[in-house]
């Protein structure tokens, strides 16, 4: 599934007219525990995913960012 979204904008950038496209797909998990007198307070997981986009067109490039990784997000972004 990751790997068609990086895919999928991969292809759309090309659409778009970019001569070459470097995309990232990160995905980061976190825990945190908390603990108060020796019991545990609070536990919490989190889990975030985004992409990067290196895009390059006519000897110039850009930087973008987005976490928002639906098919139509990625087309309006």
């Amino acid at each position: 599934m990751k790997t068609q979204i990086a895919e999928t904008a991969l292809q759309m950038a090309q659409e778009a007219g970019c001569t070459d496209v470097k995309v990232v797909l990160m995905q980061n998990h976190e825990s945190t525990i908390q603990v108060r007198n020796g019991q545990i307070e609070r536990m919490q997981q989190a889990t975030a995913t985004s992409m990067a986009f290196n895009l390059f067109l006519d000897g110039r490039d850009g930087f973008f960012y987005t976490n928002k990784l639906g098919t139509d997000e990625l087309n309006a972004f």
